[in-house]
């Protein structure tokens, strides 16, 4: 690779669960304050790999509307497990802040 090329940028993600319509993080208690530096991120590579694993109840967001869509289709009682973008940080913490609102 010469130096005009750029190297793809590696994707990092967090992993919640959407239920009941809900977004949950899984590094952080429902009850806890916001703490962005308690997120265990992992790369892409694991992200993917388990969701090949177990398609139906698992996903990789990269973007909100699919972060949106993920919640809202969690109406029922059946979590969907998510690999969530870093990108994607600021409108978890507000989705995750509304449901702590809501409790």
């Amino acid at each position: 690779m010469d130096g005009s090329q750029k190297r793809p940028m590696v994707e990092h993600f967090f992993r919640a669960i959407a239920l009941a319509g809900d977004l949950h993080l899984t590094d952080l208690r429902d009850s806890d304050e916001w703490s962005p530096a308690r997120l265990h991120f992992r790369d892409e590579t694991e992200a993917t790999w388990v969701t090949r694993i177990s398609p139906s109840d698992r996903r990789v967001v990269l973007t909100v509307a699919e972060l949106d869509a993920a919640i809202q289709e969690s109406t029922s009682p059946r979590g969907i497990y998510l690999h969530v973008s870093e990108r994607l940080i600021d409108e978890a913490r507000h989705r995750w802040e509304e449901m702590k609102q809501r409790q």
